[in-house]
Protein backbone atom coordinates (compact mmCIF):
# COMPACT_ATOMS: atom_id res chain seq x y z
CA UNK A 1 0.00 0.00 0.00
CA UNK A 2 1.24 3.19 -0.94
CA UNK A 3 -0.29 6.84 -0.37
CA UNK A 4 0.20 9.74 -2.58
CA UNK A 5 2.86 12.37 -1.61
CA UNK A 6 -0.06 15.02 -2.09
CA UNK A 7 -2.17 12.65 0.20
CA UNK A 8 -4.58 12.71 -2.48
CA UNK A 9 -4.27 9.16 -3.21
CA UNK A 10 -3.83 5.16 -2.16
CA UNK A 11 -2.82 2.83 -4.21
CA UNK A 12 -3.27 -1.31 -3.59
CA UNK A 13 -1.05 -3.83 -4.73
CA UNK A 14 -2.39 -7.73 -4.16
CA UNK A 15 -1.40 -11.48 -4.83
CA UNK A 16 -4.33 -11.48 -8.01
CA UNK A 17 -2.07 -8.73 -9.92
CA UNK A 18 -4.24 -6.12 -9.66
CA UNK A 19 -3.07 -2.48 -8.33
CA UNK A 20 -5.88 -0.19 -7.80
CA UNK A 21 -5.78 3.37 -7.28
CA UNK A 22 -7.87 5.47 -4.98
CA UNK A 23 -8.81 8.70 -4.45
CA UNK A 24 -8.73 9.56 -0.84
CA UNK A 25 -11.36 12.45 -0.48
CA UNK A 26 -14.33 10.26 -2.08
CA UNK A 27 -12.54 6.67 -1.51
CA UNK A 28 -13.65 5.74 -4.53
CA UNK A 29 -11.54 3.57 -6.99
CA UNK A 30 -10.76 5.66 -9.86
CA UNK A 31 -7.87 2.85 -11.60
CA UNK A 32 -7.27 -0.40 -11.87
CA UNK A 33 -4.57 -2.19 -13.84
CA UNK A 34 -2.75 -5.87 -14.51
CA UNK A 35 0.49 -6.48 -13.35
CA UNK A 36 0.43 -10.44 -14.47
CA UNK A 37 2.04 -10.51 -11.11
CA UNK A 38 1.40 -10.70 -7.66
CA UNK A 39 2.34 -7.05 -6.10
CA UNK A 40 4.64 -7.00 -3.24
CA UNK A 41 5.95 -3.62 -3.33
CA UNK A 42 4.24 -0.29 -4.88
CA UNK A 43 5.36 3.24 -3.89
CA UNK A 44 4.66 6.76 -5.82
CA UNK A 45 7.36 8.64 -7.70
CA UNK A 46 7.94 12.20 -6.09
CA UNK A 47 5.89 13.71 -8.76
CA UNK A 48 2.55 11.28 -7.73
CA UNK A 49 1.80 10.84 -11.39
CA UNK A 50 3.93 7.39 -11.63
CA UNK A 51 3.71 4.46 -9.71
CA UNK A 52 6.46 1.85 -9.23
CA UNK A 53 5.43 -2.10 -8.67
CA UNK A 54 7.71 -5.14 -7.91
CA UNK A 55 6.74 -8.49 -7.16
CA UNK A 56 8.46 -12.23 -6.78
CA UNK A 57 9.41 -12.05 -10.45
CA UNK A 58 12.55 -9.80 -10.06
CA UNK A 59 10.47 -7.17 -12.30
CA UNK A 60 10.47 -3.74 -11.62
CA UNK A 61 7.69 -1.81 -13.48
CA UNK A 62 6.58 1.82 -13.70
CA UNK A 63 3.09 3.07 -14.61
CA UNK A 64 1.36 5.81 -15.43
CA UNK A 65 -1.13 6.54 -12.90
CA UNK A 66 -3.56 8.92 -14.86
CA UNK A 67 -3.89 5.86 -18.01
CA UNK A 68 -2.85 2.74 -16.05
CA UNK A 69 -0.59 2.17 -18.73
CA UNK A 70 2.95 0.64 -18.19
CA UNK A 71 5.97 2.85 -19.11
CA UNK A 72 8.97 1.43 -18.00
CA UNK A 73 9.90 -2.76 -17.06
CA UNK A 74 12.97 -3.76 -16.22
CA UNK A 75 14.37 -7.63 -16.20
CA UNK A 76 17.16 -8.93 -14.80
CA UNK A 77 17.04 -8.88 -11.09
CA UNK A 78 17.90 -12.61 -9.76
CA UNK A 79 15.52 -12.59 -7.06
CA UNK A 80 11.92 -11.22 -5.18
CA UNK A 81 12.23 -7.35 -5.14
CA UNK A 82 10.77 -5.54 -2.03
Amino acid sequence: MSISHDGNLLATGSDDGKVRVFELATTNESRQFETGYAVRTLVFAQSDNQLLTSGRTGQVEVWNVETGERTVKTNGHAGAVS
